[in-house]
């Protein structure tokens, strides 16, 4: 999937790379199962919110802790 024809398709599996954790190589094999870009913008969003969700949950308890923000 990754096309030097498609920077914006290289620029989506490059962030999915980052949010999974996952070697171009795992990814390029991973795309192979793909029916195609519907398919893959769903697993990209559910990467992102994974990737996100601890950062997340530090912010709220900080949000929460009124002794540690005074």
């Amino acid at each position: 999937m990754y096309d030097d024809a498609r920077p914006e398709a290289n620029n989506l599996l490059g962030i999915y790379e980052a949010m999974t954790g996952k070697s171009k190589e795992e990814v390029e094999a991973e795309a192979a199962t793909w029916v195609g870009w519907g398919t893959f913008k769903p697993l990209l969003a559910d990467a992102i919110i994974a990737h996100l969700e601890p950062i997340q949950a530090r912010y709220k308890e900080y949000a929460q802790d009124s002794e540690y923000l005074a």
